[in-house]
């Protein structure tokens, strides 16, 4: 499965107690501005605080720094580095903790043609539940690609869970929403 993180803001807390100044001037979430790496956290623990840079690569340039994530660490004098705490779960971005030059996962373009079926016994079984918050989720469609070729759609119920997708060593597929999941169902 893709690593999900989330995107870090002004203000949010450190595991150390301390604070995220987040200073870019190009994207706010909610009426605060994303963190990028480079900006300075607070430290408590060890009254110095400093720059805080990611653990993985999200691939979201802002000014030519790389978006703040979840698990972000703060560069400072404590022998361990504290981490970076999201404050909101709604800017989801999929990071890659290979780095810069790590390959790319594989294009959800090429999943789109697959004709739809059930699920394949497998070895692997992954099932998603959705939260979005308070707001209520029944109803909403959903389109579910596997780099096999195989495609799940449908709407969400209220127990907010996807079907389970059997697998055998797949580790990754592509969840479509909302208006794109409608989108993919016609395409197949």
């Amino acid at each position: 499965m893709p690593d999900i993180r989330y995107a870090l803001r002004n203000g949010d807390k450190t595991s150390s107690g301390g604070i995220l100044f987040a200073t870019g001037r190009s994207i706010f979430h909610h009426d605060l501005i994303v963190g990028v790496e480079g900006d300075h956290a607070t430290c408590p623990a060890c009254k110095v605080g400093g720059p805080v840079m990611n653990d993985c690569y999200p691939a979201v340039d802002v000014d030519g720094k790389q978006m703040l994530v979840t698990g972000a660490r703060v560069n400072c004098k404590c022998p361990t580095h504290p981490v970076v705490i999201h404050s909101r779960m709604d800017f989801i971005i999929e990071v890659n903790r290979g780095g810069r030059n790590a390959p790319p996962p594989p294009s959800s373009a090429s999943l789109a043609s697959s004709n739809l079926t059930s699920p394949a016994t497998g070895d692997y079984d992954e099932q998603v539940r959705v939260r979005a918050g308070n707001t209520p989720l029944e109803g909403y469609p959903y389109f579910i690609a596997t780099p096999d070729g195989r495609a799940f759609s449908g709407c969400i119920d209220e127990s907010r869970k996807l079907p389970r997708i059997y697998t055998k060593n797949l580790n990754e597929y592509a969840i479509y929403w909302g208006d794109d999941a409608l989108a993919k169902q016609i395409e197949v």
